[in-house]
């Protein structure tokens, strides 16, 4: 029951359910107190330490010295700022596997000379791949790229969690050019890890209109829509210290998406209808599908209607009339109103 609720991050209810374990002399497991350090990470501040310190102290009461319910602690204590808690549980306990190595290196990190010097005093350990990407990646964090990347070049072997930490270190060190950068930027988004996209995108030296225009169909892709959103506007300021980044027709698109994913209305609006007066830019069909879809959404159907009337005669309407289908049908449950529109124009 506490691992469902931390699923779908409940963490009151596990506490909740927690206690009444104890209320009802029920024993916990290793499982249940590796759950409760997760509960006490996401709770944070004083009553997540206070409570973290209790499952702490219940596991050293039941002698409970697995090697995963150490690891829980270690990774506990750290996101509560107490990394000095972390450092001796890491310390007491003799049996430790690869994964409390990599989680005191990325609690560590600002201690970064000592953890590597150790490390290479222990040949199995750099030999490790598992380690030695914790390594990178605090070398990274720690803007110590050069370092990063000569360890990365010592590796014997280089699996996919190694190369995932060494490319935001190309960026940083200007390796990657714009179109390297912005491949990998798209592809990390194609693979979900959106996380990782952003940081090289902003580890690239120089950005250009293409860059902007990925991250941006990233956080779309991914239902970020506010984001997406802030990412743009970002981008149009940014275009009065660099004179040479001019948003295009994609950049509005995925400008317009963002607005309709957000529910932005009124800016999207008053952006589709200024971007050939500021921008130079005239609308083009995708612009016009994603304007109605978001005028759709938000019940305005009437203006969207208008719109579609409005497009020029040589553009291919099919776009913006299956916005206007999505609109009616699923958002407003109303086939009649398509119906009877699309009947008008037949």
């Amino acid at each position: 029951m506490i691992n469902a609720l931390c699923k779908f991050e409940e963490w009151e209810m596990a506490i909740d359910a927690f206690r009444l374990m104890g209320l009802e002399g029920i024993e916990s497991s290793s499982f249940t107190l590796v759950s409760m350090a997760l509960v006490c990470s996401n709770l944070g501040g004083s009553d997540g330490l206070r409570l973290g310190k209790q499952v702490h102290g219940y596991s050293l009461r039941f002698n409970d010295r697995k090697t995963f319910t150490n690891n829980s602690l270690m990774a506990m204590y750290p996101k509560l700022g107490q990394v000095k808690d972390s450092e001796i549980v890491f310390e007491v306990f003799a049996e430790r596997d690869m994964i409390s190595w990599n989680t005191m290196i990325s609690a560590l990190a600002q201690k970064w000379p000592e953890i590597h010097a150790f490390v290479l005093r222990n040949g199995d350990l750099i030999a490790n791949s598992f380690v030695t990407s914790a390594l990178v990646d605090m070398y990274c964090n720690c803007k110590q790229v050069e370092s990063g990347r000569r360890l990365f070049d010592d590796a014997l072997k280089r699996r996919l969690g190694l190369w995932l930490c060494v490319l935001p270190c190309c960026a940083a060190l200007s390796t990657l050019d714009v179109a390297v950068g912005s491949a990998l930027v798209d592809m990390f988004a194609k693979c979900g890890c959106i996380s990782l996209a952003r940081k090289i995108f902003y580890g690239m030296p120089t950005r250009n209109v293409i860059s902007w225009n990925v991250i941006l169909m990233a956080y779309g892709m991914h239902g970020k829509g506010e984001e997406a959103l802030k990412l743009s506007m970002d981008m149009l300021s940014d275009r009065s210290r660099n004179r040479d980044l001019k948003p295009n027709e994609v950049t509005f698109t995925a400008t317009f998406a963002a607005c309709s994913y957000s529910g932005m209305v009124d800016l999207g609006r008053n952006l589709f209808y200024k971007i050939k007066e500021d921008y130079g830019i005239e609308p083009i069909e995708d612009h016009y599908a994603c304007i109605i879809d978001l005028l759709g959404q938000a019940g305005q159907l009437k203006e969207a209607y208008k719109l579609i009337n409005s497009m020029p005669p040589v553009y291919g309407k099919l776009g913006a009339w299956s916005s206007m289908l999505g609109a009616c049908c699923w958002v407003h449950q109303n086939v009649e109103l398509f119906h009877y529109k699309i009947s008008t124009k037949v």
